[in-house]
């Protein structure tokens, strides 16, 4: 009866432990399931941005051609109260695309943002390149934002529009935003031309790259830069 008495009360201390050892099994299973869906995700889109990159570069390419032969010039003055110009790629609107001479980094930008497009590639989330509020949302995906906190402050980054005309940029700040600052995301666009933002890992941030116009160059003059 004590030998029985006995093995339960032994069988009852390891219980828990069994139970810890179960729940931990599990936690490092769906970090690895959630690791190899992220590695799958960013694969797909590296994939999916270059092809696009590719298509929306070659129609501001052309477009760069027509400027340079009709010698248009481009003037931020007059640009002001206008909407953004867009090409469209397999039915997706895109305002233009970033460049950063860092990395050697091309990215188109979709005119709306949504989630689905976000897969894609970068989103404008507000404003107008034009008005000098522009905010751009990007993934943490190595081919989409994630270099770009590594960026020092005064790196260059160039927006090309749709219509060919370059818009450059200096860093000027990168901030850690919580996900609830939205409002001061928006709202600080004012104090800056152009404001790129993207998750930290783990998505409990936002990265936050502040950046002031330095320039631009119209179509017919960047017709060499690609």
């Amino acid at each position: 009866m004590q030998a029985e008495t006995g093995q339960i009360l032994q069988s009852e201390k390891k219980r828990p432990g069994l139970i810890f050892l179960l729940i931990g099994s599990g936690l490092i299973l769906a970090a690895l399931i959630l690791a190899l869906y992220f590695i799958v995700a960013e694969r797909r889109a590296d994939q999916a941005i270059s092809n696009i990159s590719t298509d929306v570069t070659s129609v501001i390419k052309k477009k760069q051609k027509k400027a340079s032969e009709d010698a248009d010039q481009v003037d931020p003055d007059l640009l002001k109260d206008r909407d953004m110009p867009t090409v469209t790629i397999d039915g997706v609107e895109y305002i233009g695309e970033l460049y950063v001479p860092t990395y050697k980094l091309r990215l188109p930008v979709i005119s709306s943002w949504s989630y689905d497009n976000l897969k894609l590639s970068p989103c404008r989330y507000t404003g107008n390149l034009y008005q000098g509020n522009l905010v751009i949302a990007g993934h943490n995906y190595r081919r989409h934002f994630s270099p770009l906190r590594w960026l020092s402050e005064g790196s260059e980054i160039d927006f090309i529009d749709a219509e060919g005309n370059t818009w450059k940029y200096e860093l000027s700040r990168v901030e850690i935003l919580n996900p609830g600052e939205v409002n001061r995301l928006t709202a600080s666009s004012d104090s800056y031309d152009l404001t790129l933002f993207t998750c930290t890992v783990g998505g409990g941030s936002r990265y936050t790259m502040r950046l002031k116009r330095i320039g631009v160059t119209s179509a017919a003059e960047e017709v060499e830069k690609f």
